[in-house]
């Protein structure tokens, strides 16, 4: 978690759906931002970590912003 501990986002570019619950774990604990470019149509389940969840769509790319 050290790694974590100062940062304001966290990001990755197309995760697995399976790692993007503990992702969320982690920004949420650390207090920072998460944003995941997803693979395809993929989207996790994040609501019940993350309330507020954003789909941004530029060109021809999206992605999903978690604020906590």
């Amino acid at each position: 978690m050290g790694i974590f501990k100062n940062a304001t986002l966290i990001y990755s570019i197309r995760p697995p759906i399976d790692m993007q619950e503990a992702m969320a774990k982690i920004a949420k604990e650390v207090g920072s931002d998460l944003l995941i470019r997803p693979f395809g149509s993929e989207k996790a389940d994040l609501d019940r970590i993350c309330k507020l969840c954003t789909l941004v769509n530029y060109n021809k790319a999206r992605f999903y912003i978690y604020k906590f």
